[in-house]
């Protein structure tokens, strides 16, 4: 097996700014990612609500399919002005998917490299003890975000991703809450036991918990915490991130009150438990579950709460 030293992966949480974290941390020089943002190699079982595109591990039985061979030689040609990403996608498409082609990904060179894929925020301990034996030294990065607004956004996403028309007005309630008690959508908003099966695997000092509100709040503060915790020069931040910038915004529809009430009784007690562990931003969303604020409105949270904590 290659000794490939993976740095760093980001497990999620879906819509909780992991790409904004993605495209921060590829424009630090000591910072590399694969040519995806997404692998997601220990999330390919079918078994998980995620892509299973890896599923099939030999080539030979995915050459038997026409339609993937074709769409797999489109990619590699549209990339044909870029001789390194055409490479790379050969070695994604026409290989098997072992252990060592995973490693064989990344580039060794690099000071600090990693991935981030939100869908490992559903693995079982059994396929997170995949990913501690390949990356024994990694550390793992868990953003969070009110579960409420990130199950909306999931939402909005979703359908704005497959629909480009979809009119959010018109969507009944009954459906909106179906789609918000799918296993794949409550599983990406359960942190508390994302957590739980991470920490049976990994030291807790190998894992950070940042959260979405800083992006908005503390985005610097919570770049150098996630850059100082993977062991980076926290100081090239300000010369070369753009702190400011968003990414793979989900389509704008106010969330139904009803929805609002339903999302809010459904992660109540989650959110109490977070509150009591975390403090901070999650203690805000604890108070908005009854609506309360500050006299002042929503208070900066940049002097009063960390953007992300060590557990």
């Amino acid at each position: 097996m290659q000794q490939v030293k993976i740095d760093f992966i980001g497990i999620g949480a879906q819509k909780a700014g992991t790409t904004w974290l993605f495209k921060q941390l590829k424009l630090l020089p000591d910072f590399s990612f694969p040519v995806l943002k997404e692998l997601h190699y220990f999330s390919r079982s079918p078994d998980y609500a995620s892509s299973s595109f890896l599923a099939e591990p030999r080539l030979v039985n995915r050459l038997m399919d026409e339609e993937w061979t074709k769409r797999a030689l489109e990619k590699i040609r549209s990339k044909k002005d870029e001789p390194r990403k055409a490479e790379w996608y050969a070695k994604w498409f026409f290989s098997d998917y072992t252990d060592d082609w995973y490693l064989s990904l990344f580039d060794a060179s690099a000071p600090f490299k990693g991935e981030i894929s939100p869908s490992y925020a559903l693995l079982q301990p059994k396929d997170i003890s995949g990913m501690y034996r390949l990356a024994p030294e990694a550390r793992i990065i868990f953003l969070l975000r009110n579960p409420v607004d990130r199950a909306w956004s999931q939402y909005r996403f979703y359908k704005g991703w497959y629909k480009k028309d979809f009119d959010f007005n018109q969507a009944k309630t009954e459906d909106i809450i179906r789609f918000m008690d799918a296993e794949g959508q409550e599983l990406r908003s359960d942190y508390l036991s994302t957590l739980r099966n991470y920490e049976q695997v990994y030291p807790k000092d190998q894992i950070l918990v940042g959260f979405y509100d800083a992006i908005g709040e503390q985005p610097a503060e919570l770049m150098e915490e996630v850059v100082r915790f993977i062991g980076g020069d926290a100081g090239d931040i300000a010369k070369y991130c753009q702190l400011e910038k968003k990414y793979t915004v989900s389509p704008a529809a106010p969330m139904p009150p009803e929805v609002r009430d339903y999302l809010k009784e459904k992660y109540r007690n989650q959110i109490e438990q977070l509150a009591l562990r975390f403090g901070g931003y999650c203690r805000q969303w604890y108070a908005e579950l009854y609506e309360e604020q500050s006299a002042g409105g929503k208070v900066s949270m940049r002097a009063a709460v960390s953007s992300a904590v060590r557990i």
